[in-house]
């Protein structure tokens, strides 16, 4: 009746898993949890994109630039980035041409910031857009006094273990 097609199921103890797969779920791959502490700000790149605060208005270019970057189940649909956006401590943008290419959202819980998402369209992917926003993320966060950042990925999307790593 509610059309929904897929759950997915983020099992973080394992006594869960016999339950999930009793309910037909089966494994498709792992997600991990990475964690940056401390107060270092890396140096600013000498050329980074414009980066800006997002807004309201952005949101339906944010959708588009989500579905280019993530496949299903990953794509966030317009009423779930709406409702992140709201719920977010910062959401900025990266553009080109005036054009959004990459976006960062995340949240914050006193000490500690998680990055919830971060895309980045296709074909600026790996010309430092992503780390950019990272950059400016960090440098936020840090005037604010946050001194441990989480983030999750899969642990096959090595292209966004790279961003994080450096």
């Amino acid at each position: 009746q509610m059309h929904i097609h897929t759950v997915g199921l983020l099992i973080i103890s394992d006594w869960l898993s016999n339950y999930a797969a009793q309910l037909g779920f089966s494994y498709t791959e792992d997600i991990i949890t990475l964690q940056r502490d401390g107060t270092y700000v890396p140096p600013a790149k000498s050329k980074p994109p414009i980066i800006r605060n997002a807004s309201n208005d952005d949101l339906p270019r944010l959708v588009e630039v989500d579905h280019m970057a993530f496949v299903p189940p990953w794509q966030l649909s317009s009423n779930d980035l709406r409702q992140a956006k709201r719920i977010a401590a910062t959401c900025t943008v990266a553009t080109q041409d005036d054009t959004i290419i990459g976006y960062q959202l995340s949240t914050v819980f006193r000490k500690s910031g998680h990055l919830a998402r971060l895309a980045v369209t296709p074909e600026t992917q790996g010309k430092g857009i992503g780390s950019a926003l990272l950059d400016q993320l960090i440098r936020q966060f840090s005037r604010r006094g946050v001194t441990t950042i989480t983030v999750n990925t899969q642990s096959t999307n090595v292209k966004s273990q790279r961003v994080y790593a450096y």
